[in-house]
């Protein structure tokens, strides 16, 4: 997977190398993104990433973890 301060993410076929699946962006940038060790669950991280610096921070932004539970068709992919 990839994710980016776009607020986007992708999930790719790691052999051939195609994306399988974009996502719609949550709007704010995803600053950490993880799929657990089975493969069935992808978590990441929205807040702000302090690319624009310090004077861009807005503290009523969201920082939150969220999860996606991955349906079967795509974790054959990561497995």
């Amino acid at each position: 997977a990839t994710a980016g301060s776009d607020g986007s993410y992708n999930f790719w076929e790691k052999n051939q190398r195609t994306r399988i699946k974009q996502f719609e962006s949550c709007y704010y940038p995803i600053t950490a993104a993880k799929f657990n060790s089975s493969g069935d669950l992808f978590a990441y991280a929205v807040g702000y990433d302090w690319s624009q610096g310090p004077s861009m921070f807005n503290p009523s932004l969201p920082n939150e973890i969220l999860l996606h539970c991955m349906p079967n068709s795509l974790t054959q992919h990561y497995s």
